[in-house]
């Protein structure tokens, strides 16, 4: 066990080591990295291929023009670097807060 951190004279542990600061790994959001894999321009959405996962398009993320922050669904292009968030919708992956990379 690897100590974390000490609160009122109680060690808090985990059981691997950290190697970044724990207030980094709480207070952060699940972003992932990926590329542009397909857009459909008159229906202005399109599917994201995470990194590490180019070999298993079955795990594209959708996503639509309403999810992109700082970029227009005009200026992506296919094979372009993103960011995003990952949420699960009913009909399954679903890109929110999409950022160029």
């Amino acid at each position: 066990m690897y100590p974390l951190s000490t609160t009122n004279g109680v060690n808090n542990y985990c059981s691997f080591e950290a190697k970044i600061p724990l207030k980094t790994i709480i207070g952060a959001k699940n972003r992932m990295k990926g590329t542009i894999a397909g857009k459909n321009e008159e229906k202005k959405f399109g599917f994201i291929t995470p990194e590490g996962m180019e070999d298993k398009k079955e795990n594209n993320v959708f996503f639509h023009e309403s999810a992109l922050e700082g970029v227009t669904f005009a200026e992506l292009t296919i094979g372009d670097a993103v960011e995003f968030e990952q949420e699960t919708s009913e009909k399954g992956p679903r890109a929110k807060g999409v950022k160029r990379a």
